[in-house]
């Protein structure tokens, strides 16, 4: 039976006491007059309470001015400041034409429509509840999210790179003085983007030990935590290891690494002569090994913050609500990820913080991961070992 709302159930009640009243004689009463003047406000209105009314404006400064930075930035997922910055970066973009016989709605409101959705999860990314909240049709919101993607795939370049040998060089002097790891150049590691739904072309591949479907995004990041290398589009099913197998700094490492440099990575990926990775046990219960996977661990957990500030500020990647019935919509979701990660690396340069929200799910099971460790990768652990264990000591 469904629930009555508060304005039913008093109508009802103001219905019967009116008919009473009449029955009893009492409708010429000023007490009869006041009620009925209660029922018909009451009834000539929708709502019971007085409604918050959401600001559909359709000029920037009035919707800077109406929401709180706070409230903006939750709205946003950036702070005003950056807003603006993003705006100006991109409205010169030809796919926004400003001279079409159809005009467009103003940039930053498309700019802004798609934040808010890549930065929404569960029901909150649903199309509708985003188009019912910018006053905008069912149809805009994909219409803003093709454009505003396409205008932010054209700064990948400049903002997702694999850094050159002097950045590289900086980066292990600096690695060197904070963590006594001179030589780490990045630190890798996987994570995974589920899907609401088990895709419609191998499904099965994507079922990942955590039971649920996902893509396998591999990511590196800096001592800053920026990113500096992605892949995507790898099922779920897959580990990190095998993965990472498929990268160009695996398949030319001699391309991307100059001698002694070397990323960290957890102990779910082999050791090889430019991956250093944590001991496993027994070996992990030596006393030196357990200080250095300690010191290690605690210069290694910037990879961790980094895919918990990118998934806590595009919650969409905590379950991307895109139905997979044919390739192309792998096409989309591999997109919607890189969009993702080149906003993340420019909102980083901006300096736009974000609290990060660190998954249980990452923490890999060293038992069931495969192990192929090398030679060389021993003698680089031995070599990243003794110059930690001596910058600790000294």
């Amino acid at each position: 039976m469904p629930v009555k709302s508060e304005r039913s159930t008093l109508i009802a009640e103001l219905e019967n006491l009116l008919r009473h009243m009449i029955i009893e004689g009492d409708d010429k009463s000023s007490e009869f007059i006041e009620i009925m003047d209660i029922y018909v406000s009451i009834t000539g209105s929708r709502y019971l309470n007085e409604r918050t009314v959401i600001p559909k404006t359709r000029a920037l400064v009035e919707v800077m001015l109406q929401f709180e930075e706070r409230e903006f930035k939750v709205l946003a997922r950036c702070d005003k400041a950056s807003f603006i910055r993003l705006v100006e970066m991109i409205e010169d973009h030809p796919v926004f034409d400003k001279d079409s016989r159809h005009k467009q709605s103003p940039v930053w409101l498309q700019l802004l429509v798609v934040l808010n959705r890549l930065g929404s999860d569960g029901n909150g990314a649903s199309i509708q509840r985003i188009a019912m909240f910018n006053g905008i049709s069912y149809g805009s919101v994909d219409k803003f999210t093709q454009r505003v993607f396409t205008a932010i795939r054209s700064l990948e370049a400049k903002y997702v790179y694999w850094p050159n040998p002097e950045e590289r060089a900086r980066i292990s002097r600096r690695m060197g003085i904070l963590h006594g790891l001179p030589g780490a150049v990045g630190i890798v590691d996987g994570t995974p983007v589920n899907l609401e739904q088990r895709p419609g072309i191998d499904g099965a591949a994507y079922f990942s030990r955590k039971s649920r479907y996902c893509i396998n995004l591999q990511l590196v990041c800096d001592d800053t935590k920026r990113i500096t290398h992605y892949l995507t589009g790898w099922p779920g099913s897959q580990f990190d290891s095998q993965v990472f197998d498929k990268s160009i700094l695996c398949t030319n490492p001699l391309l991307c690494f100059s001698p002694g440099e070397f990323l960290m990575a957890d102990a779910g990926y082999a050791l090889r002569f430019y991956i250093c990775t944590p001991y496993r046990k027994p070996a992990a219960l030596i006393p030196e090994n357990q200080v250095f996977n300690i010191l290690f661990s605690t210069a290694r957990v910037k990879i961790e913050h980094v895919n918990g500030i990118l998934k806590a500020r595009f919650g969409s990647l905590k379950g991307l609500r895109i139905h997979v019935t044919k390739l192309d919509d792998f096409v989309r979701i591999n997109e919607w990820i890189v969009v993702c990660i080149i906003l993340y690396n420019i909102l980083h340069s901006f300096n736009d913080e974000w609290d990060e929200d660190i998954d249980e799910e990452e923490v890999e099971d060293e038992a069931s991961l495969p192990h192929a460790d090398t030679t060389q990768g021993d003698n680089l652990r031995t070599s990243v070992q003794l110059n930690l264990l001596n910058w600790y000591y000294k």
